[in-house]
């Protein structure tokens, strides 16, 4: 049952990475419909956790979920005139699979070798069928979603600042921020709370710092240092949202 549900996270992670969607950022859902869906009901919240969505559904794979692709060449001799009425049925998806592994369409009944049946894979990069899962991730993002994505980013950038700048991971830090952009401060005001508790924040203010020129210290972070006021100052680069300055000091 664990191999199941790693499978699936695994799964999840690389429709992520194939859409360039870091995992720090919130997804809407995960929709899982497999034959053994029971088996992962147990692992809903591990499997919501690593793939980080809000929501899992879990559905049992129905026959909607397959294309019905009848074999006419072999069909015609044996049914003659009603082939196409079995094509017609197997292009509206009216069908049903049967235990010991036939099919009936249009009431005919399909045996192994006149027919193929094939994941009916949603048009949509978030959609795939693997290990006989039909797996789909909802790529869609709200403002909501996005700023708290920005606040893990963020949260990151405070807990690396906090070990470049020689603080212990148990240390109570004060930490400012700063950006240019009046609509990213507003949208991580939103989730002050979540960032004080992660970072063990006991103060934690947005301000308006003045201009500091930056050193590139690559992979898009950069650091100053302000030793008169006892801040070490650092910046996470959040994408669009711009670059926030972090500055941060052991409180007390």
């Amino acid at each position: 049952d664990m191999d199941a549900a790693r499978s699936v996270c695994s799964v999840a992670l690389s429709i992520r990475k194939a859409n360039q969607v870091r995992v720090r950022q919130p997804l809407p859902s995960l929709t899982v419909q497999a034959a053994d869906y029971e088996r992962l009901q147990r692992y809903l919240e591990l499997i919501k956790n690593e793939v980080n969505v809000k929501r899992v559904h879990l559905e049992a794979l129905a026959a909607q979920s397959f294309v019905l692709r009848p074999n006419a060449r072999v069909l015609g001799p044996r049914l003659g005139s009603e082939v196409q009425d079995v094509l017609r049925a197997a292009r509206a998806g009216q069908f049903t699979e049967n235990p010991d592994g036939t099919v009936t369409c249009a009431g005919v009944v399909l045996t192994h070798g006149e027919f193929e049946l094939t994941p009916a894979v949603a048009d949509d990069a978030g959609t795939r069928f693997e290990s006989g899962r039909m797996i789909r991730l909802d790529l869609s993002l709200t403002p909501e979603l996005e700023s708290e994505g920005w606040a893990r980013d963020l949260i990151r950038g405070i807990q690396e600042s906090r070990r470049d700048s020689g603080l212990s991971v148990s240390d109570r830090i004060s930490v400012r921020l700063h950006s240019g952009v009046e609509a990213t401060l507003s949208a991580l005001r939103e989730h002050h709370k979540l960032i004080q508790a992660e970072t063990l924040a006991t103060d934690l203010e947005f301000v308006k710092l003045p201009f500091v020129e930056r050193v590139d210290q690559g992979h898009g972070v950069t650091d100053m240092t302000d030793p008169a006021a006892g801040w070490e100052t650092y910046g996470v680069d959040l994408g669009h949202a711009g670059i926030v300055d972090i500055r941060l000091r052991r409180a007390g």
